[in-house]
């Protein structure tokens, strides 16, 4: 007659109930609550299509079935409503440490080998970039040979991380494991991919990382460690310069601007520019003389409209009070703006965070296979987040903690890696090639559904140009026209078989 259900920390594993007055149903997928097919209503439909992740308690269009939240329990009592309440939540208290890199490394060390515990044939993601990298050289000494996974792309070099990918291999005992991306177009198991969710989600490349998780299941793992999180938690420092110039450092905002640009690809005059004008220190630099200079050199001005207002009706717009929305989940509580750690933990607990963990959790279920996450490790979360500013991001060094505390651990090439391979033109080129025929059909908008969202002279051109020259597409665009084509093969999956796009 009394039930307690909790969620962990950081809602790794999903967790659902749905309450009546004199019994209480909870389980870790939702469909197993679903007795009728999840309809997809209009708020939920919009905030998609304007790249708005939300994350409420209570789930829109289920009838009834809500979520224990991360870091929540649920109290029960018979005959009464379920009532929820935080057992745990991350602070902002800060706490120096002389030897933080040391401490990161025997933190982060303990973090992998926990989730090793039980594991019959554990296996590793490995990309080649820091986070999966430092995973796996770490599992290795527990578990060698130990099995890892990758995508590559052999047919691309721009976007194959094979370089990397080498050099961790040759550090340790590995039993590698390659899935060649190239022969898969990006959208290919789009609608599969759909059917799974259960519906519309906000993770462009989840399609082709789906293959690398079947083939672990398929060659006997039961346990794969993956590096999700390790952005968030080791932290790149993207307030630091905000906070600096609120401090009034503007010597350390010039020495750290070079690292900063050249991790967000931004022009130093417009990064600079956007510092001086936010920080509430406009005057302590030229703010005109830098404009002028922008218009000069032909930097990027005043960020435009995002793709999705220009192509969206007004109306819809109006009614789904799409503008104050969307302000408001990029908008973070205004201490992010002089507070790196702030921003951090604003990062940490923001409604995408815990919605990939959902995401991931079907493909889980799907594929037979559990997927752990070292960096999400309660003890290690807590003691990046406490730490200065100063021990994540430094001159030509983003991500300082993890690169020094593990120093002994990652092969030079990825301790000192400082990009990322940016997975857009996969998808930009695959819209623009294998999948054409896909832009061409949301073009026509047959079951119109797309017509019932945006402007289809608008969108027509938009697939046009795009079409003309795929190349001067921005990101944006490109995310757009994916989350498009998202509810154009979903509304395809509904109209042809409603059952199945519930299961």
């Amino acid at each position: 007659e009394n039930l307690l259900l909790l969620r962990d920390h950081m809602g790794v594993r999903p967790l659902y109930y749905s309450a009546g007055h004199d019994h209480l149903a909870f389980a870790a997928e939702q469909p197993r609550l679903q007795y009728e097919p999840p309809g997809l209503g209009q708020a939920d439909i919009a905030g998609f299509l304007a790249a708005i992740a939300e994350y409420e308690p209570s789930l829109r269009g289920t009838g009834g079935i809500c979520r224990v939240m991360p870091g929540e329990c649920v109290i029960w009592h018979k005959g009464r409503a379920p009532r929820a309440q935080r057992y745990w939540q991350l602070g902002l208290t800060e706490i120096p440490h002389e030897t933080a890199a040391e401490q990161f490394h025997a933190l982060f060390d303990e973090a992998v080998r926990a989730r090793l515990e039980g594991a019959k044939h554990p296996a590793a993601m490995l990309s080649g970039g820091l986070d999966s990298s430092a995973v796996a050289l770490v599992a290795e000494t527990y578990r060698a040979p130990l099995p890892v996974y990758s995508g590559l792309h052999p047919q691309n070099p721009d976007q194959d991380e094979s370089f990397y990918i080498q050099k961790v291999l040759a550090a340790g005992n590995f039993l590698p494991h390659d899935l060649d991306r190239d022969a898969l177009p990006p959208l290919a198991l789009l609608g599969a991919s759909l059917r799974e969710q259960g519906g519309l989600f906000h993770a462009p490349g989840l399609p082709v990382s789906r293959g690398l998780y079947k083939a672990a299941a398929q060659d006997g793992v039961d346990v794969l460690l993956d590096g999700h999180g390790g952005d968030e938690v080791a932290w790149h420092g993207s307030s630091r310069l905000m906070e600096l110039a609120a401090q009034n450092r503007w010597g350390q905002v010039l020495r750290l601007l070079p690292t900063h640009c050249r991790l967000y690809g931004e022009n130093p005059l417009v990064a600079l520019q956007i510092v001086a004008q936010n920080s509430g220190h406009a005057r302590a630099l030229p703010v005109r003389a830098l404009r002028k200079a922008n218009r000069l050199f032909s930097a990027r001005g005043a960020a435009p409209s995002p793709a999705w207002w220009r192509l969206m009706r007004r109306e819809v717009i109006e009614r789904e009070d799409l503008a104050d929305r969307w302000t408001a989940s990029k908008t973070g509580p205004e201490a992010c703006q002089s507070s790196d750690r702030a921003n951090q933990l604003h990062a940490l607990t923001a409604p995408l965070y815990a919605h990939a963990f959902e995401v991931f959790a079907r493909i889980n279920t799907s594929a037979g296979i559990e997927t752990r996450y070292p960096f999400c490790d309660r003890r290690l979360i807590e003691f990046c987040l406490a730490l200065p500013a100063d021990e994540k991001f430094r001159p030509g060094e983003t991500r300082s903690l993890l690169r020094r505390g593990l120093r002994h651990v990652l092969p030079p090439e990825i301790a000192k890696r400082q990009d990322k391979i940016d997975f857009l033109p996969v998808i930009r080129n695959g819209l623009a090639g294998p999948h054409r025929v896909l832009l061409e059909a949301m073009a026509q908008d047959a079951t119109g559904v797309l017509g019932e969202w945006l402007e289809m002279e608008r969108l027509r051109g938009a697939i046009e140009s795009f079409l003309k020259d795929p190349a001067q597409s921005d990101g944006d665009m490109v995310l757009t026209l994916w989350r498009l084509a998202s509810l154009h093969v979903w509304a395809d999956i509904s109209r042809a078989n409603p059952e199945a796009a519930a299961q």
